[in-house]
């Protein structure tokens, strides 16, 4: 064990074994090959949707909990697509974006996002 020390307390930093080194992984290495980023990994992790453990300041899991959670996600999609008859839910379409000229009016923003003309 690491012993930091702050202002008038110390506090512990676990230190990883090296049984833990061949089985833990980074977040970030954990988001290589997967639709997932490291900052989503974190969350999941914080939300406890994901197993990881926290070495010092950051969270490691491993291959086969990420894999795992994949596998649930893609479950979830599979049922609610057949739960719609084999289409895909309007829950994974984007919106589409329609401005009118007095959108654009009322929101000098949209301007700039989208040319609108009047004629």
């Amino acid at each position: 064990m690491l012993i930091r020390y702050g202002i008038g307390s110390a506090y512990r930093i676990a230190e990883m074994s090296e049984e833990e080194r061949k089985i833990y992984i980074s977040l970030g290495q954990a988001a290589d090959g997967t639709p997932y980023s490291q900052e989503y990994l974190s969350l999941l992790v914080r939300k406890g949707k994901l197993d990881a453990r926290k070495f010092g300041r950051n969270w490691y899991t491993t291959k086969t909990a990420v894999a795992a959670y994949a596998a649930r996600q893609r479950e979830t999609l599979i049922k609610k697509v057949n739960d719609n008859g084999g289409s895909t839910p309007n829950d994974f379409l984007a919106p589409q974006a329609s401005y009118t000229i007095s959108d654009a009016i009322r929101y000098p923003a949209l301007r700039a996002e989208k040319e609108i003309s009047v004629k």
